[in-house]
């Protein structure tokens, strides 16, 4: 029963409205909140989903970070109209410390042609728990 469960919980995503037009991009979180993240040389891993909205299919031309400790990657197949991608995120702490904030942009076919992703969060280390 709890297997049921976690697979139906696991495969269920949102459901979103088709308009009309050409490829549009909604994320599931435009904010990624990464929270209080122990600092040091660690990579955290993020898949941030996306829909396309639009009734043409979306095509995701590029992606970059702003910054050597954002890697952000996806497949360069369309996603139809209605339909869930994922872009996966890995974020490395080594160097960085307090509050942070990054973006990456995603440069793709819809009218807009980009769109940016903000990251945010804290690295702090023990002595700061003090």
């Amino acid at each position: 029963m709890l297997t049921l469960v976690l697979l139906c919980s696991c495969s269920q995503r949102r459901t979103v409205d088709v308009k009309p037009g050409p490829a549009q991009i909604l994320f599931e979180d435009s904010v990624i909140d990464l929270g209080q993240q122990q600092a040091g040389a660690r990579k955290l891993h993020r898949d941030v989903v996306f829909y396309n909205t639009g009734s043409e299919p979306l095509v995701i031309h590029d992606l970059q970070s702003s910054c050597h400790c954002t890697v952000v990657t996806t497949t360069r197949e369309p996603v139809m109209p209605g339909k869930s991608g994922e872009i996966r995120l890995e974020f490395d702490l080594s160097g960085i410390s307090g509050r942070f904030q990054r973006t990456f942009t995603v440069y793709d076919n819809t009218a807009e042609g980009r769109h940016t992703v903000l990251i945010q969060g804290e690295a702090v280390s023990h002595e700061d728990d003090q």
